[in-house]
């Protein structure tokens, strides 16, 4: 029987005893690659290393500016990464009271508590594979969509919210990897979306021109 591929865990943490923490209790369900942090490193540089590393979800302490090494703090380098990756799978995991932490977290959904880690590991690795599997799920429903809508297009002409849609779920899979995904030119002004836009104009021209007449 094959062996089950592991999903690939970025670990971004400045305490060591919580490095083998995560080691000890993640190790046997993910892959993790644990990234050095220095005084010189900037979020842009970790970034850049984060991506290279191709993991599948990314997981950072908030306190990382507690040890005095880096000068941001992880949900800095959460942010920065989703800049370019907006919709990849991460989390924020800290020693914090939930009642602190959560009004300084845009995304509260992303925030675990790190006693999870040990008093309730299973099901923070559950959480953590049910994220990374619904962000692969959303990215093969997307590519079955655009894959349905092209075939329906070669048959026949799609409807305006059919060319939106197609246009939009290309756009999604832009942002998941702007490297290898780029939208096709007859998606960016299909002959509809066009026509939609046509529509517009004369409509606010509509308006504008009645609203002169009130005056």
């Amino acid at each position: 029987m094959a062996k089950a591929v592991k999903y690939k865990l970025a670990i971004i943490e400045e305490q060591p005893d919580w490095v083998n923490q995560f080691k000890l209790k993640l190790r046997d369900d993910f892959d993790l690659i644990v990234f050095p942090l220095t005084a010189e490193l900037t979020k842009e540089e970790l970034a850049v290393q984060i991506e290279a590393a191709g993991v599948d979800c990314l997981i950072a302490d908030y306190d990382l500016q507690e040890a005095d090494v880096v000068q941001f703090n992880g949900d800095e380098i959460v942010a920065e990464y989703k800049k370019k990756f907006p919709y990849f799978p991460a989390f924020i995991i800290t020693s914090k009271e939930e009642e602190d932490i959560l009004p300084l977290i845009h995304d509260n959904e992303i925030v675990r508590i790190k006693d999870e880690l040990v008093e309730k590991t299973a099901i923070l690795i559950q959480r953590i594979k049910n994220k990374i599997d619904n962000y692969y799920e959303s990215i093969r429903a997307a590519e079955g969509l655009i894959e349905h809508l092209v075939e329906k297009r070669n048959n026949s002409p799609l409807s305006i919210p059919e060319e939106e849609q197609l246009t939009e779920q290309y756009q999604y899979l832009e942002k998941i990897d702007p490297k290898n995904k780029e939208l096709p030119d007859n998606l960016i002004q299909p002959a509809s979306i066009t026509k939609l836009d046509e529509f517009v104009k004369n409509t606010k021209i509509i308006i504008e021109e009645l609203t002169k007449l009130k005056k």
